[in-house]
């Protein structure tokens, strides 16, 4: 067990990179506002070794062996949940960041979309519009001063 553990510890690599020796950390940008993640592996090289030193010639030191097992084992599944732990939080990442791809492309289809023309036509209406409701209140302001001069 200790062999293929320590095998296992020494071989496992990822871009040259040993990932279960505990000298690798990897910090990496995932996110906005240049928000980082660290991501810290086990060292299955020292849990084999520490499982190499134990004695199982009686029912005391076997007891040891189990319970060193137990907490390798631990330091094993604490390592998986971490790192799953990680996958997720950058699969979600990706999610959101392919959500915003598609939405940043929607808009810019919907601006490149638009028909000059018929914005410049709905210009012209509001401005005509605007004109007109200008002329109406000046209208109204001089209806009051002409019946005050009519009565005068």
């Amino acid at each position: 067990l200790q062999e293929e553990m320590d095998k296992i510890g020494k071989e496992t690599k990822f871009n040259g990179k040993n990932l279960l020796s505990g000298t690798t950390n990897f910090t990496i940008q995932a996110g906005a506002n240049q928000e980082t993640r660290k991501i810290t592996t086990i060292d299955l090289v020292k849990e084999a070794d520490t499982l190499s030193k134990i004695d199982v010639t009686d029912s005391a030191k076997s007891q040891s062996y189990v319970t060193a097992v137990d907490k390798t084992l631990e330091a094993i599944n604490t390592g998986r949940a971490t790192l799953g732990a990680t996958q997720n939080r950058l699969e979600c990442t990706s999610s959101n960041l392919t959500t915003s791809t598609e939405n940043l492309s929607a808009a810019e289809s919907r601006i490149r979309d638009i028909d000059v023309a018929k914005e410049m036509v709905k210009l012209s209406k509001l401005n005509i519009l605007t004109q007109a409701s200008q002329a109406m209140v000046a209208q109204a302001k001089q209806q009051p001063e002409s019946v005050t001069q009519l009565l005068r």
